[in-house]
């Protein structure tokens, strides 16, 4: 039986992964270095930390990743002024069944809190969750498994009693070393092998995580 259903954010429940890589790749134009959509893919997952350790090495020690990625917030930030947080297609629904249903609702995200919590608002959703863990709420970021483990222990459910729902290699990584069931919902990336074998189930988007845990439960 399932206890909680633990979310991921960013690509996840909301289409931001997309328009990250195209803001990044505009602000990339007012500095002296090459766009690297790779790198940008590779961090997806990560925590402000992390990635900033892997830009430093990619372009070099004095890359200004805190000026960088504060004009890539603001352009962020205006976009959802603008245009509201684009929320994938099931969402809403599912955490609706969820609540229904009594199953607890778990988010587990890099991104840290201010942010976060802006997004969860504007998009009206941050109800639905019953625990939060944000990125500046843990020492080590995913694929490190802290995250997760931190989220199990707020909603008190063990690992056999949740199942966690990522579309990024580094939070399935850190799910899975977490011991938890993983269900991946493809989005920008495809993890590797070795990772996509050790997921429970691949779906296509959030409407199919109704029928998969009413299937479960049967």
């Amino acid at each position: 039986m399932i206890k909680a259903v633990i979310f991921d954010m960013d690509g996840l429940m909301f289409d931001s992964e997309s328009l990250g890589l195209r803001l990044i790749e505009e602000v990339m134009n007012d500095y002296p270095y090459e766009y690297d959509k790779d790198l940008n893919k590779r961090i997806i997952g990560m925590n402000r930390e992390l990635a900033r350790k892997e830009y430093c090495q990619i372009y070099d020690e004095d890359f200004p990743y805190d000026e960088f990625m504060l004009k890539k917030r603001e352009k962020t930030m205006k976009y959802y002024e603008d245009y509201d947080v684009p929320k994938k297609a099931g969402l809403v629904e599912l955490l609706s069944y969820l609540k229904k249903e009594n199953v607890l609702v778990g988010l587990a995200t890099s991104t840290y809190r201010e942010e976060a919590e802006y997004m969860l608002k504007k998009a009206g959703v941050l109800q639905f969750f019953d625990k939060t863990v944000y990125g500046d709420e843990v020492e080590h970021s995913k694929p490190h498994p802290e995250i997760y483990e931190q989220a199990l222990l707020k909603l008190r459910v063990q690992p056999s009693e949740a199942i966690v729902l990522e579309d990024s290699e580094n939070g399935l990584r850190a799910a899975q070393a977490a011991g938890i069931e993983t269900v991946f919902v493809k989005d920008l990336v495809t993890p590797c092998s070795t990772v996509l074998q050790a997921v429970t189930h691949e779906v296509k988007t959030l409407h199919d995580i109704i029928s998969l845990i009413q299937n479960q439960e049967k």
